[in-house]
């Protein structure tokens, strides 16, 4: 896999940097604290380990020659990295929660299941094709 030396486009949201062009200097790894990363720009690497999209990347913007270390996702060239999920976060009132929960018992599936549907549907509705949802639901116990 080359790496070092493509030609990039800035794609994340720092306004600083938006929409401009780079070259990949090298890629950072190593452990999650900032002082024990090491820059790695040996083409050999990449071979046996692909960039991960949580990996930061460095940068040197062609316009002004300055660097940067910026997500590996934030770039055009590792946009294909991007997980394909969406988070979401759910807030019912007491009232909706009650009625789900019985619709819930009387299908016989998990609350969970029942949001995930709700979800789903809504999110088809806004126009995203195929879905795949994770939900983690916790209501909390009514006093």
């Amino acid at each position: 896999m080359t790496v070092i030396g493509l030609q990039c486009l800035y794609l994340g949201s720092e306004p600083a940097w938006h929409r401009r062009r780079a070259r990949i200097v090298g890629v950072l790894r190593g452990s999650a604290r900032r002082e024990r990363m090491f820059l790695v720009h040996d083409e050999e690497e990449f071979e046996n380990e692909p960039v991960r999209p949580e990996e930061l990347v460095r940068v040197r913007f062609s316009d002004t020659r300055e660097m940067a270390d910026i997500r590996a996702t934030d770039l055009n060239v590792f946009r294909h990295l991007v997980p394909r999920t969406m988070k979401f976060d759910v807030e019912l009132d007491e009232a909706t929660a009650q009625a789900l929960l019985w619709a819930a018992e009387k299908m016989g599936r998990p609350l969970g299941a029942v949001i995930n549907d709700a979800v789903t549907a809504h999110v088809l509705t806004l126009g995203v094709g195929r879905l795949t949802t994770r939900t983690l639901v916790g209501i909390p116990a009514a006093h």
